[in-house]
């Protein structure tokens, strides 16, 4: 595993690879995540003097590194997250998430039994799709022996499974919440 990050003027740019072997075995045990391959770029910035922050991150991820398996595994994470601060009282915040994986499962009886590679190549294509978003906003106020503060928050998940074009399944969750806090020193 080893990553690398640059420092410019405003922020930060940067990229990470990591690889574990097929069996990888730690201190005589197999390692409980192992035979994947990962990598990632990363971004962060800071605009009108850190008033506004950004930071973005995306990521490839697959497994099956020697193609001795009978399925494979394929993601793509990807993440930003925006924060506002518009005074010293008032703070927006929003995210984004997004968490594409694609599998590949292949029966070993078809696997065994092609007569060419191309035959039966898959007899399992699923598809999952996972989408979160998040907002916030928070105002404070108050004097110091009695600081207060009211938040308000939404957030969202989106979900998408398929195993075919024709066949997807989805849910969509929705939350939000209010919140104040009073607090003595």
């Amino acid at each position: 595993k080893t990553s690398a990050n640059y420092a410019i003027q405003s922020g930060t740019i940067g990229v990470g690879y990591e690889r574990i072997q097929p069996n990888f075995q730690t201190l005589g045990t197999y390692y409980s995540t192992n035979d994947m391959e990962n990598i990632t770029i990363n971004a962060t910035s800071r605009l009108i003097d850190g008033k506004i922050n950004l930071i973005g991150n995306i990521g490839l991820q697959h497994d099956n590194l020697e193609d001795h398996k009978i399925f494979s595994h394929q993601r793509v994470v990807g993440s930003a997250n925006v924060s506002l601060v518009l005074s010293e009282k008032i703070n927006i915040n929003g995210s984004f998430s997004s968490f594409n994986s694609f599998s590949n499962l292949r029966s070993v009886f078809d696997y065994v039994n092609s007569s060419s590679p191309y035959q039966n190549l898959d007899t399992l294509n699923y598809k999952q799709v996972n989408k979160s978003g998040m907002l916030s906003a928070s105002y404070a106020f108050g004097e110091d022996s009695k600081k207060q503060s009211v938040s308000i928050s939404l957030s969202g998940n989106q979900s998408v499974n398929s195993q075919s074009e024709n066949t997807p399944n989805e849910s969509l969750f929705v939350n939000s919440g209010f919140t104040y806090t009073l607090n003595f020193s």
